[in-house]
């Protein structure tokens, strides 16, 4: 089976659309794949099984791009296309069936994904990074003390961020708490901000690893994949948490939780309470949640009561020390 996989040029978008291989994989695993995809998502799709080539294809790249991008790829008949990215490419290649990316409203996001390829398989994410990455991260983040707690702090907007402030007493509380006092903490995130390094002066340098503004989305996910728990914001890094695995504790406001929840049997989320009109900040864009508003006492108790979830002896255990 001949396969072309246009992806989008965002990391979450591309990170959801992955849904789509997987459970194609599962179902022809022997197919033969191109993919076209961002600059900032084809790390992902590095090491997936069965792929031919691999093109980054900017969304808005001029028009040559897509001349050599069509240059190199007309003489292949493709079994199925897969456009996620609502391109015209599709109409310029020799494919027998096309199918694009048609969101569903007030829908978990990810059916709409599952119907580009229907199966009876639950749908999960996929993320094939090159060997390398898990082999650098390997030795280091197993040695770690545990559990190992992954943090998110970043956010694109204002409204979205929940403070380093507010981090910083979630990690103070939680050292605090028996059941997490040898925690060792990952900070992770795309774009270098001070309130990381204080928070990284938190916790003993040798139980914290801060890749904020440092590490690929690759090494990024490698070190995810060793992760005991993830807490953090909406957006790219909760799903990525999943893919790889690990529990996922994420923040919500601006968006809707029913709709974008990361794919994960034990994903959590602690949402904002929605914000009386005339209490909005209209330098927040009107929006009718605004991160501040979750309490560090909300994620606390979100925290402990989802690690008593994962393990249930927790709680007993600690209750017998304390006698």
């Amino acid at each position: 089976m001949r396969v072309l996989f246009i992806t989008s040029n965002t990391i979450l978008e591309a990170l959801q659309s992955t849904v789509v291989m997987e459970r194609l994989l599962a179902d022809h695993p022997h197919a033969k794949i191109d993919v076209i995809a961002g600059t900032h998502t084809r790390e992902l799709f590095e090491n997936m099984p069965g792929l031919v080539r691999l093109i980054a294809l900017p969304d808005a790249g001029p028009w040559r791009d897509y001349v050599r991008v069509v240059s190199r790829l007309w003489r292949t008949s493709y079994d199925q296309v897969f456009d996620t990215r609502a391109s015209f490419l599709p109409t310029l290649l020799r494919a027998r069936k096309v199918k694009r990316l048609n969101p569903l409203n007030k829908a978990h996001w990810s059916k709409a994904y599952q119907r580009m390829w229907p199966s009876s398989r639950t749908a999960a994410y996929g993320v094939w990074v090159k060997p390398r990455f898990h082999e650098i991260t390997h030795t280091v983040a197993e040695a770690m003390p545990r559990p190992l707690i992954a943090l998110a702090p970043a956010a694109s907007w204002h409204g979205g961020m929940w403070s380093a402030r507010s981090y910083a007493e979630l990690i103070n509380q939680l050292l605090a708490t028996p059941m997490f006092k040898d925690a060792s903490f990952l900070l992770v995130g795309r774009k270098k901000n001070a309130g990381a390094d204080d928070l990284a002066s938190l916790v003993p340098p040798e139980r914290c690893v801060n890749l904020i503004g440092q590490a690929s989305l690759a090494e990024s996910y490698a070190w995810l994949c060793h992760a005991d728990l993830f807490i953090g914001h909406e957006g790219v890094w909760p799903h990525l948490a999943a893919a790889a695995s690990t529990p996922t504790i994420t923040l919500f406001a601006g968006g809707d939780e029913t709709i974008q929840t990361p794919l994960h049997p034990h994903a959590q989320v602690v949402v904002a309470p929605n914000r009386p009109r005339r209490k909005m900040n209209t330098s927040l864009l009107l929006k009718p949640r605004i991160m501040s508003d979750i309490t560090v006492d909300q994620v606390f108790t979100a925290t402990t009561q989802l690690w008593q979830t994962l393990h249930p002896g927790t709680a007993t255990t600690q209750q017998g020390a304390a006698a």
